[in-house]
Formats: C-alpha cells, structure tokens, sequence
C-alpha cells in the first residue's frame, strides 16, 4: 500500500494506492467527519486489492488533502473527484462510497456515465429529501458540535467509543483499533470540513441533494449496500433508491459502517456483483 500526493489546482490531494497494477481500476470514498482513506473501507481493501487497482483518496479537507475554498456540497466534490480521475488518467473506474462518499460517486456516475463502470453506494448520502429529525439537525449545524466534541473525541476512550455507537448498531464491533484510530483522526482533523458540508447541505427545510429524482437515468450498473439499523441514512431511504435506479440492495444487519460491522457478508456482497460486473465485460468482449 503506497501513500501519494498530487496537486489539483494548486491544492494537494493525497490518496492510498494499492492492489495488482494491472487490475481494474476502482476508487474508493471514505464518509464526511471523522474518517479518511484506509479507516472505514480498511477491513474490505484487502479483498478489493486481490483483483482491483485500488485508489483511495482522502476527500478535500480530511486526512492529507487540502480544502477547496467555495461551497462544499456534493457536486463541488463530485467535480474535484473528476479532477483527480483525470490527473490519476483513469479513462474509466468503477466508484464505491460511503455516506457522503456514497452520494459523490452516484453524482460522478450521472454526471460522468461513459467514465464510471460501475457504482456502489454504501449507506449513501444523497438518498432523501430531509434529514431524520430535520430541524434539529439543521440546529445542529449552526453550532460549534464538532469543534468541540472532537477534542474530547481525541483525549478519551469513551468519548470515542459513544461518537461510533451512534453510527455502528453492534458495539462490539468498536475494537480497540477502530478507536485508536478515530481518536487519532479526532486529534489530527480539521472540523471545519464537515462543518462546511454540512452547513452547505442541510438547509431549514430539506437536503441540498437528493439524487432519487435522477437515478432512473443511472447508466452504469449499481449495487446499493446499507444497513438496516443505519440512523443517518434510514434503509427506506435506499430501498426507494435501490427500486428508482433498478439496482440490487443488499441489506446488512448493521448500522452505518457496514464493512466496520460486518466485513465477511460486506465482503461477499461485493465480490459477488465485482465478479459478475467481470464476466459481463469478458462477455462483451
């Protein structure tokens, strides 16, 4: 597994790269706040990286990428994602992404069809047009939550442990690892990031972007994965997106990270749709 860096007007994008330099392109999105390339879409790279270049790059002001200075809505990161496509001359990929990662790849797929093989959403962002509890989440992004939870997040065990137990269903799956890893994010991450998206998405009455209106016309084939306890992003939410788009949903008995939650069905899930979406291709050729 290779760190890299490029820049992309003027700004740095730093990206995990890994996997036989000869398989299919693929790249993989990390959800918005305290994550990064390799935290959440760890447990499943490995597999992935059997057959699949994998690029995983840490999106605009998280881990080692710079912010974009303007809005920072899911298009604006769609747009920076196509960016980095060309500058890695990916021709054509296919995308996976969580949450927010999710949202940005089903937007480059509308927006970019003849670039994108295939797409996979994994408790996607994107997928209503509010938000569970609206007018308090739109309450929350109006005061300074992250800029003060996350040093608590950095300093304790159990503050961490409490931040996942509201994106995970099963607590057990909070190892030790998964929280020094996102105490280390805590202590490193830039909240005003997620601050900006959230602000830029969560209006007083709905979502900036609900993709359910467009994804009857999604060109690329589609496997959308989520959790059936997922808070964030309620399973309605991607069953109406899964039947819009005519694409198979796979439901995980998991919350929001459903490859932290349960790695071997996440992973079987999507070898299965990888491997299919290859024979296709050698049937076409």
């Amino acid at each position: 597994m290779e760190r890299r860096h490029a820049r992309i007007d003027g700004l740095r994008v730093s990206w995990l790269e890994l996997g036989p330099r000869d398989g299919t392109p693929m790249v993989v999105l990390h959800g918005g706040g305290l994550d990064r390339a390799g935290v959440s879409w760890g447990p499943a790279l490995p597999a992935l990286a059997r057959r699949h270049r994998i690029f995983a790059p840490d999106l605009p002001g998280h881990g080692e990428s710079d912010l974009f200075s303007g809005s920072y809505r899911v298009p604006d990161v769609g747009r920076w994602l196509v960016a980095l496509l060309d500058t890695l001359e990916l021709e054509c990929a296919i995308l996976a992404g969580l949450s927010l990662g999710g949202a940005v790849a089903l937007w480059t797929a509308l927006a970019t069809p003849g670039r994108i093989s295939a797409v996979i959403p994994v408790a996607s962002y994107g997928l209503a047009p509010v938000a569970p509890l609206h007018p308090l989440a739109f309450l929350g992004t109006r005061l300074p939550v992250n800029r003060l939870a996350y040093p608590l997040i950095a300093r304790s065990d159990f503050a961490a442990r409490e931040a996942l137990a509201t994106i995970v269903h099963d607590r057990a799956s909070i190892t030790p690892d998964l929280l020094r890893d996102v105490r280390q994010l805590a202590a490193a991450a830039r909240p005003h990031a997620y601050d900006r998206f959230l602000r830029d998405e969560i209006g007083p009455n709905g979502l900036g972007t609900c993709l359910i209106p467009r994804l009857p016309g999604l060109g690329p084939p589609a496997l959308f994965i989520h959790g059936r306890h997922d808070r964030p992003v309620p399973i309605a939410a991607a069953r109406a997106a899964a039947r819009a788009a005519g694409a198979r949903l796979v439901e995980l008995d998991t919350g929001h990270w459903p490859m932290v939650e349960a790695p071997g069905p996440f992973d079987a899930a999507l070898d299965h749709f990888l491997q299919r979406l290859g024979r296709d291709r050698n049937e076409l050729h």
